[in-house]
Order: structure tokens, then sequence, then C-alpha cells
């Protein structure tokens, strides 16, 4: 019975991209939107912390096991995708959204009063979910060039460090100065115009406040990782030297399949529970909200990834999605609007309302939809760049 390693977290990974196109399918600002809705898309507020801490994990699994990671090579892939897509979804906006042509779109863009060139071109102002961009691009060169000194360090520095980087971020929320796609993308908007007619300024202090924001998932990422590989290394070292290190530390460090299944799916009822009383639990503490859903989810798909079976559908369906689903989350936002212009014709369209339903529909057949684009496109396009082009 072949197994998958890492299917648990194919199938993390697959959930947080639906996840996205729920959030998106009700993203409607001149529409009120029913109780129904709010409750369904308040279930699936996790997928940008889920892909944080997926990513950053399997970048410190790299550091831990291999010395590193090719920084160089993680960067190509995300800068290529992303700036291929701004261009994409200005042209999009251009064409969908505005009914202009693109060359007076793009003068109107980048002239007074929307002039914005340093956020639509380093800070993801181009669409909304580009903004996932700069800050995994941030969180990574960090990770890179922290990982050395993370590997010296002990359980309680480096969750400290972790604690105390959610405090400064909760902080910045609670200031009005965290990183906010809402007016011009950028951190630090109490110092506003300042430091958007300085752009040097601009970039530093939205860095830095990306920074803060990936630090809790990186650092909680990295411990989680640093007790996996030593789980993992334990299993592959011979039973004599096992034994004996067990009974010199007094620890057993081997846990059976059966042990982390039980509580990936203890972390699964967490989450649901989390997701469910979030208002009561998390009234105002939406940083400590995200983050301990990420790592629930993210230990969930560790603790299920030796269970499932590789061979059955389920398991090729997962695998499959996830090959793709970094297009996935490219390329939803096209369909989205796609439907938005042929909803009129749908009998559930309702015009003065967004409705449990059509957030349903939306998110289903969207997702649908940009697997088979993102499926079919892999197959034929075989050139390098262009499949990174697609996030391939």
């Amino acid at each position: 019975m072949a197994k998958s390693k890492k299917i648990g977290l194919d199938l993390i990974r697959v959930i947080a991209a639906f996840a996205v196109v729920v959030l998106h399918s009700g993203d409607d600002a001149l529409v009120p939107i029913t109780r129904n809705a709010e409750i369904l898309r308040s279930y699936f507020v996790f997928p940008v912390p889920v892909f944080l801490a997926l990513s950053f994990y399997l970048s410190s699994k790299s550091i831990l096991e291999k010395e590193q990671f090719n920084l160089a090579k993680k960067l190509t892939k995300l800068l290529i995708p992303y700036f291929f897509f701004s261009a994409v979804y200005l042209f999009y906006d251009a064409i969908e959204i505005t009914d202009l042509s693109l060359l007076p779109y793009l003068q109107r863009v980048f002239s007074p009063p929307m002039q914005d060139p340093i956020g639509i071109l380093l800070l993801g102002g181009a669409y909304v979910h580009l903004y996932f961009f700069p800050l995994l691009i941030v969180g990574t060169i960090a990770l890179h060039y922290m990982g050395g000194w993370l590997k010296q360090q002990n359980t309680i520095q480096i969750l400290g460090l972790a604690g105390a980087s959610a405090f400064a971020h909760h902080w910045l929320r609670l200031s009005g100065n965290a990183f906010t796609i809402q007016g011009p993308n950028t951190a630090f908007k109490s110092l506003l115009p300042a430091i958007v007619d300085n752009p040097l300024l601009r970039i530093l202090l939205t860095s830095g406040a990306l920074l803060i924001q990936c630090l809790p998932y990186m650092l909680i990422a990295f411990f989680i990782a640093s007790k996996t590989s030593k789980l993992e290394q334990d299993v592959e070292r011979p039973r004599d030297d096992l034994s004996s290190s067990r009974m010199q530390s007094g620890v057993k460090t081997i846990w059976s399949n059966r042990q982390k299944l039980i509580i990936g799916l203890m972390c699964l009822v967490l989450t649901i529970l989390l997701l469910a009383f979030q208002s009561t639990l998390f009234p105002d503490n939406r940083v400590l909200r995200d983050i301990t859903l990420a790592f629930l989810l993210l230990i969930f798909g560790l603790g299920i990834s030796h269970k499932i079976d590789g061979e059955t559908f389920f398991a090729k369906a997962v695998v499959a999605i996830s090959q793709v689903s970094f297009g996935i989350y490219l390329l939803h936002h096209i369909y989205i609007g796609l439907f938005k212009k042929i909803e009129v014709f749908l009998p559930f369209y309702n015009p003065e309302t967004i409705t449990a339903t059509r957030i349903f529909i939306f998110a289903v057949s969207s997702f649908v939809i940009s697997y088979i684009t993102m499926t079919l496109l892999s197959q034929f396009i075989r050139h390098k760049r262009a499949r990174q082009c697609l996030g391939l």
C-alpha cells in the first residue's frame, strides 16, 4: 500500500486554496451580505495563515535537513508569477472593471491622483490577493538568513520570540499601522502622506511590518519542523542506538502513526470548535486566531499523512489539486468576475444582497474551473519560464 508522507500537507493546501475562493466569492463592498453568508465565510478565514505556516514549515525542514534552501530558486518561483499576474490583473481590471482600453487605464493608474507605482509593482496593489507575495517574499528572505541562528536557539527562546512578535503584530493592527490593502498598499498609515511621498521609507517600513507579521509563523513553523525532524531521525536510527538514547534521556521520542493520527484529529476538532466560537474566543485578537488556526491545521495535516493510502482516488485527487493550488490562487478572481457578469441570468440572482447560496455556487464553480484550467495548462505548457509564470 503506497503512502505519501506529505499527503496531509497536500490536503490542507487544497483546503486553504478553496477557502481563499470562498472568501473572495463574497467580496462586494456595495452589496450587503446576509447573516448565513457571514457565517459561511467565517469558517474559511484561515487561508493565508495556513499558506504561511505551510511554506515556512517546508523551508524550515530544508534548513534543518539540508543546511539551507536555495533562496534564489524560491524567490524566482515567487517573483515571476507575481509580476506576470500583476500584469494580467491590470489588464483584467482595465477590460472587465473599468471598460477602458489598457493604455488609458495604465495612464490613469500610474498618474495623479491614483498614482501608486510602488504599491502596484512591489506591494501587491495590482489586485487584492497579490499582497500575499510581498508578505511571503519578506518572510522567505528572513528565514533564509535566520536559519543558522535559529538552529542554535532553544525552545523557550524560539517560542518566546514568536509570542513577542505576535504581540507586536497585534499592536500594529490595533494602532492601524499593520500592512493593509485598504487604500494604498502600505503599512504605518498613521504616517501618511509622508511615507507615500518617500518610496524608500515606505518600502522599508512596510517590509518591517510584513516581517513582524511573518515572524510568529516562521518561528513556530521552525519549532515544529525541528521536532518532526528529530522524530524522523529517531525512526531511521538502528534499534540498539535508539534504545540506548531512550535510556539516557528517559523520554520516548517515537510516536506511533496511531498516536499521530489521534493528535491530528484532535487538532481538526479544535479547529472546527475555534471557528464556530471565534467571536467569543478571539473577540479582539485576530492575530492570535489566525496563528492558532494555521498551526492546528498544519499539525492535522502532519498527523494524518501516514494513515492515508496514496493509491486511493481521494489521495490522487488531493495530490492533483495540490500541484496546481498556487495557480488556482492566482487565477480564481478572473472566474469569480466572470460569474458576476452572468449571474443575472441565474435563478438565485439577487441584486440587493449576497447570500450563502451565491457564495457557495461561485466558490465551487470558480475553484473547479480554475483547477481544470491550470491542469490543462500544466499538460500543454512545457517551457520552464512559462510554467513559472502560471505558478506551476
